[in-house]
Order: C-alpha cells, then structure tokens, then sequence
C-alpha cells in the first residue's frame, strides 16, 4: 500500500462541500418544507453513502501507518479524541439549534402566530427523551431506532461506532491479497443490493433499523479503494476524461434511481479524485471551492434546524404551508436556506468547530 500519510488530499475536500448542500437540497424536499424539485433530488440521499466512502479512504489516508502493524493503547486513545474532537462539538451545536427552534415554537404558538393543531413543542422526533440517546452518540444503535432531534445525526452515531472499530481492521486489509480485497468489495456491493431489497422502495434511504450496516458498507468499501491510491494499474481513472465519464454516469444513475450502481460510482469518483492531476484538481485547489469543502460537516450539522426556522418564518409571513407556497413563495424559501445555512455554516466552522477541535486535542490527546 502506497501512501504518504503527512500529505493532504485536497481534491477531496471540495466534493465534501458539494454533497453536503445535496443533503440540505434533499431535506428542503423531506421534512416540514415539502416543495417540487427535479426527480433526481429525492435520490440525493446517497449523498450520505458517498461521506461514508470518503470518511474511509480518507481515514485509512491517515491512520494506516499508525495501525498496520498493531493497535496500540495510546494511538488508540489520540485516534478517538480526534475522532471525537472532529464531530461532537457540530453535533452539541446541532442539538442546541434544535432546542431553540422548539423554544421558539412555544413563544410563537403563546403569542398566536402559530396554530397547536400541527403538533405542540418538544413532541414526536423533538421529545425530550429522545436527547440523552443523541447526546451519546446511540440514537441509531438498535433496529428499532427511529430519528430524533437534529435528524441527520443518525449517520454520525453509525460513524462513531465504526470508528471504535476501524483501527482494529486496518492491518487485515493492509495485508491482504487482492483477491480477498476483491471478494470483499463484491460482498459489500451484495449487501448494498440486499440492503435495497429490504427497503419498501427498494431503496439505500435507510436512516434506522439496518443505518449501521449502510455506513459500515460505504466506509469500509472505502477503506479498501485506498489500497489502491496512486496504484499505477488503475491510473486511467484518475484521468479528467474518465473521471467526467464517470461523473457524467453517476448523475443518469441517480435522476433515474439504481442506487447501488450509483454508490458504486461514487466510490470510482472518490478514487479518482484522489490523484487526479488536471483541471479536476485546480478546479479543487481554488478558495471557494477548499472553503466549501472545510465548511462541509456544519452545513450538515446545522441545515435541518435552518430549514425548520426558515419553514416557520415562512408560515409567519406568507399564511400558508411550505408545502402551498406559490412558485415566488418557493423561491425566497429555497434561496433563504441555501444562505442561511451557508452564512451560519461558516460561522460554526471558525468560531466552534475549529476551535473546540483544537482544544480538545491539546487537552486530551
């Protein structure tokens, strides 16, 4: 396995960002503020599966050196807290959104703006007994598990399970042959399929009951894409020609719905990504396209609470459900997501994010 784990994959930062206000351009469409979009947006769920491939390959980018050999306690201990310094400060940010806008429901529904018909504060997914499950982490450990609170947690709750696990594999699948590599990719695109077959729609929008099996597929399969990275056998498909191939592909995949040939695309794009020298990777290195990237994990913490508030200021101002806006209405709301979430993204990412990442590094590690 080739690697240089002191280098950074720039050209997977910016695809982060993208896939973020793909969930968020989904979830306009799926919760509260029901609207019309193209068909291809309710199938941009697979966004999530295409952060789990990510998270795996970029994970084993890092770590492999540190566990090929052996897990030591230690390095087992900094990878945690890293892992935990990384996403649970966004995750309390979320949940602290959450509690405000159902606060706020109460004031509105007190002051008149807002009818109790719908359903009142702190009920069905906002119970309060759901907040202890989502404060550790466990809100979608069990197959009974439903969504709760900041509803796009469930995958970070799926992650952190797997990374307890994700250390003690690393050596296993850096040792093994390519045939074994091979029979376990074909194993995880066959659990993809049974997944699929298991959803009612045939489908991979499992958000709980098999979530936990959704993300260990997609992390590992990307686990085991990185031991090819910078393999000379498969370097045509870092080229810009097959890689707009590819993506050209993925997008008819996706408007049309076969999910589990769209994963697997996906995770042909991550891997050519990764060392893909041409107008890919400038396109990537450019500001805007790295702070989008950077911005990725709290557009995705802080979106949902952001399409509610915006779901309930719409109702306040135009009288009507987001799901009867006018085209005009439909605009404003669309627009106002987008931004807010943008503008409170980047907000989060300097002023706790990075910060509370930092500290908690130093403090424990």
């Amino acid at each position: 396995m080739q690697k240089n784990p002191s280098s950074f994959i720039r050209t997977l930062t910016p695809p982060r960002g993208i896939a973020a206000l793909g969930v968020l351009a989904l979830h306009i469409t799926s919760t509260e503020a029901a609207i019309s979009y193209p068909p291809f947006v309710k199938n941009l769920y697979l966004c999530v599966d295409f952060f789990f491939i990510l998270s795996g390959f970029i994970l084993m980018h890092a770590y492999s050196g540190q566990f090929r050999h052996s897990v030591k306690k230690n390095a087992y201990k900094k990878f945690m807290i890293a892992r935990f310094a990384r996403i649970y400060p966004l995750h309390l940010t979320g949940i602290a959104l959450i509690m405000g806008m159902e606060i706020l429901r109460i004031a509105f529904i007190r002051a008149g703006y807002m009818s109790t018909s719908g359903r009142e504060a702190f009920t069905n997914m906002y119970d309060l007994k759901y907040l202890p499950l989502q404060l550790t982490f466990m809100q979608d450990w069990t197959y009974s598990s439903a969504l709760s609170w900041n509803g796009p947690s469930w995958s970070i709750a799926c992650e952190w399970l797997v990374y307890m696990i994700f250390p003690f594999t690393v050596a296993f699948i850096h040792t093994s042959k390519d045939w074994m590599r091979l029979a376990a990719m074909v194993l995880i695109i066959g659990g993809y399929y049974a997944l699929c077959m298991y959803h009612p729609e045939h489908s991979l929008d499992i958000v709980y009951g098999y979530s936990l099996l959704r993300t260990a597929l997609g992390f590992f399969l990307g686990t085991i894409l990185y031991c090819y990275y910078r393999d000379a056998r498969f370097s045509i498909l870092h080229s810009d020609t097959v890689l707009a191939g590819i993506m050209a592909f993925s997008f008819w995949s996706l408007w049309h719905g076969y999910d589990v040939l769209t994963v697997c695309l996906l995770a042909l794009i991550v891997f050519g990504l990764s060392a893909n020298k041409g107008i890919c990777h400038r396109i990537c290195e450019t500001q805007p396209a790295l702070f989008l990237g950077n911005i990725s994990f709290a557009i995705y913490m802080v979106h949902w609470p952001v399409i509610l508030l915006v779901a309930q200021l719409g109702r306040l101002f135009f009288h009507v459900e987001p799901k009867d806006f006018s085209p005009y209405q439909a605009y404003i709301f669309i627009v106002a997501a987008f931004s807010i979430t943008l503008i409170l993204a980047g907000l989060a990412y300097h002023l706790i994010e990075m910060p509370t990442r930092n500290y908690l590094r130093k403090r424990f590690a």
